[in-house]
């Protein structure tokens, strides 16, 4: 079972993140956002969480970022995710046409 990873850099913080190609959003961890600074906010819409329960959602504004030293830039949920700094969801995939190797877990 090999799951794909890659280092993204937000405001000077190199962190690992999940490539979550079955999410349709991309999110990051609210620990992540408080002590790099990023702003984000309440939408006043909920999400449904993996355990059923409904979840305010949060969102940032569209930040810039890097993925193995590569410019980008999205907006992002943000939730407690406990175990995760972010995930790259399909809709930083499809808006940078990137493409997971799953066989060498790489970006392409």
């Amino acid at each position: 079972d090999r799951v794909p990873f890659v280092y993204a850099t937000i405001n000077g913080q190199r962190e690992l993140f999940l490539i979550d190609t079955g999410a349709s959003t991309s999110m990051l961890d609210k620990k992540l956002c408080d002590e790099v600074k990023i702003y984000y906010m309440a939408t006043g819409l909920e999400v449904i969480g993996v355990d059923g329960t409904s979840i305010p959602l949060k969102t940032t504004g569209r930040i810039p970022f890097t993925l193995d030293s590569i410019p980008y830039s999205a907006s992002f949920a943000v939730q407690d995710m406990t175990s995760l700094r972010g995930t790259i969801g399909s809709d930083v995939l499809g808006f940078y046409r990137l493409t997971v190797d799953f066989k060498t877990c790489e970006l392409r």
